[in-house]
C-alpha cells in the first residue's frame, strides 16, 4: 500500500512538472520591434522589385503586403531608403521607371508612390463621309 501511495505521489509531481514547463506562450517570443513605423503605399501598377535600406545598413529585398511596404526604423536611426522597379510602360515608346527615395524620419513616415499602368487596349471601327471635302 505504501508503494502505491509513493508511485501516485511521483505521478502527480511529474504531471505538475510537465504542465508547468510546456505549452505556455509569452509575449517575449514575438516581441514587437521598437522604433518608428514607415508606410509606403504603391498606387497604380505593382513594382517588379522593391528593396530597402535602414540607416547605413545593407540594401535588402523587401516584400509588399496588399500593395504596401511597412518598415520599422529602429530607435537611434533616422534615415532610410527604398528603391523600386516599375513594369515597363508601353506608350509611344517603352518607358522604364526605376526609383530610389532616400529620406529621414523628419521628411515623412507615410506616403504613396505610383508605377505606370499599361492601358487596356481595344479596337474601334467606324466610317466617315468625306465627300464634302474638295
Amino acid at each position: 500500500m505504501h508503494r502505491i501511495k509513493s508511485q501516485f505521489a511521483l505521478l502527480i509531481i511529474g504531471t505538475l512538472f510537465l504542465t508547468a514547463c510546456g505549452g505556455g506562450s509569452s509575449s517575449l517570443q514575438n516581441p514587437q520591434p521598437s522604433g518608428t513605423a514607415v508606410t509606403v503605399k504603391f498606387l497604380g501598377g505593382t513594382p517588379l522589385a522593391v528593396a530597402q535600406q535602414v540607416g547605413t545598413g545593407s540594401w535588402a529585398s523587401a516584400s509588399l503586403q496588399n500593395g504596401t511596404l511597412n518598415l520599422t526604423i529602429p530607435e537611434g536611426t533616422s534615415t532610410y531608403a527604398i528603391a523600386y522597379l516599375c513594369p515597363t510602360w508601353q506608350g509611344m515608346s517603352p518607358v522604364s521607371s526605376e526609383n530610389v527615395i532616400g529620406a529621414t524620419l523628419t521628411d515623412a513616415t507615410s506616403y504613396s508612390v505610383s508605377c505606370y499602368v499599361n492601358p487596356t487596349l481595344g479596337t474601334i471601327s467606324g466610317s466617315a463621309n468625306v465627300s464634302a471635302i474638295a
